[in-house]
């Protein structure tokens, strides 16, 4: 499948989830974007929690335009401190690929250590 972290920003006044980080079938789209208001990390930031989509398409018809389907979607909020600013998402292309409770734990942990490492990395700089 694939799999990246969204962050949410404003650009051109518009409010967007940027995709900073991509891997497998959606690698091409890293630093493309989408609307923060209609989007399953929108529904991830405003839940405060994770989220496990299937079929998002029928929601979220802008997902036709990617290079693979999307048959299932696992997102987990990404914090700064104790607030959500984007997700980890990782996707399932194939219907016979679907998400259980150990992928949950898996990209919450992953999710968690990123975020604490960003934290880190973000003191190292500002020692410099």
């Amino acid at each position: 499948g694939s799999a990246g972290i969204s962050i949410a920003e404003t650009h051109d006044g518009q409010e967007i989830f940027r995709w900073h980080a991509t891997a497998g079938d959606y690698a091409q789209h890293v630093g493309g974007t989408m609307p923060r208001a209609f989007s399953p990390c929108g529904t991830v930031l405003e839940r405060n929690s994770a989220q496990l989509m299937t079929e998002p398409v029928r929601f979220y018809d802008y997902i036709t335009k990617l290079c693979a389907p999307v048959c299932e979607v696992l997102l987990v909020p990404f914090y700064r401190g104790d607030t959500a600013v984007g997700t980890v998402w990782v996707v399932a292309h194939s219907p016979e690929r679907r998400f259980d409770s150990e992928d949950l734990r898996l990209v919450t942990s992953l999710t968690q250590f990123a975020a604490a490492a960003t934290h880190v990395l973000a003191n190292l700089h500002a020692l410099e």
